[in-house]
This record gives C-alpha cells, structure tokens and sequence, in this order.
C-alpha cells in the first residue's frame, strides 16, 4: 500500500491554498499550530462537519483522508489561551487525467503553413487554476523514416505551424495536459500542404 501524502497547513500564511489529488488517493494534512501550550486543534469539513474520527488516534494535528471521492475544503482551527482562534483551510481538488481534445480542424493551408484548431470542455476547475495546463500536439508527417515529434506548452485551442515541406501530408494529434498528467490523444486530423 502507498504512503499517504502529507500536506502541512503552516499558520503563518493567510490565504486558503488548494492541492490537486487523483481520485481514489490518500492525504494526510497536518495543521501547524502556533507554537504556544496547551493548543487544542479541530478539523471541520466546508458543511461545518466535525471531523475527530478522521485524526490520528494520538494526534489531532494530524486529518487522515483516505479514498478521496471529491473536491472539498477541510479547516484547521487551532485554539490557545495565548493567541486566541487561528483558522486555515486548505482546498482539496479531486481531478483525473484530462480528457481528450475534440474537433480538430485544419484550415489556412499554404505550401509551408496551417493552422490547426480544436475544441476542449471549460470546467469550474479552470477558474480555480486547476484544470488543462497546456496542450501538446503530436505531429506525424507521412514520410518514409521521418518519425513524429512533438510542440508542447501551447495555452490556445489552436496552433499556427510554420516551415513545413510543401506537397506533403501530415498527421496531427492533440492532448491536453494538467496538473495531474497527460491525457490521452485526440483523434487525429489529416492535412496536405499545397505543392510549389
């Protein structure tokens, strides 16, 4: 069985954070208190849940999430005669592998140009910076011992390639890319620069 991962909720950043996570996967988050006695920690889900069958038998700083089916904020409030209530949420996203792009098109053909767009679904991940990364197109020209390569990085649904041979047919395939990994490729699109 793997180790969960730990993430640490130190106090002395103010802002929520999120983590990405596959799902299905284990987390362990620790809440950093201040470092003042007799500090007494909680765990709450974002529904305001209490969450003590979650910790460590010996160790409330400690929330084990096992079998992560969703997307949820989990807060730590850590409470001391000394500093008072000090909160701190951290996001847990639950995401898988992307799925693959759509609707390649190939249109402004030349003899050492074209464009290729496609199509990808906007999810709500997207707004909180969590969804595709960037797409890479895996390019085949139709030569006898050229082999494929590959442009990555691209944020546009669309790519402009330049500095092609003319008269030749090339194959193109497209993924998208998270934070989890590389989906899988598209169906590929077909095209031929025009000849001299």
């Amino acid at each position: 069985m793997k180790k969960p991962v730990t993430v640490r909720l130190p106090f002395s950043t103010e802002l929520e954070e999120s983590y990405v996570v596959k799902q299905g996967a284990e987390l362990n988050l620790t809440c950093v208190p201040v470092e003042s006695p007799n500090v007494t920690v909680e765990w709450t889900r974002s529904n305001g849940r209490s969450l003590d069958d979650l910790v460590f038998p010996n160790d409330t700083n400690i929330l084990q999430l096992r079998d992560i089916q969703k997307s949820e904020n989990y807060s730590c409030l850590a409470e001391s005669i000394l500093y008072g209530h000090v909160n701190r949420t951290k996001i847990i996203i639950v995401q898988d592998f992307p799925i693959a792009p759509e609707n390649l098109n190939v249109s402004k053909v030349t003899g050492s140009s074209l464009r290729l767009d496609w199509s990808y679904p906007t999810s709500y991940l997207e707004w909180i910076g969590a969804g595709v990364q960037h797409f890479t197109i895996r390019i085949y020209p139709r030569i006898l011992g050229n082999p494929h390569f590959e442009i990555s990085g691209i944020t546009e649904r669309h790519h402009t390639f330049q500095q092609l041979n003319h008269s030749l047919e090339y194959m193109f395939c497209v993924r998208a890319v998270n934070l989890i990994g590389n989906g899988s490729l598209s169906k590929c699109s077909n095209a031929k620069t025009k000849g001299p």
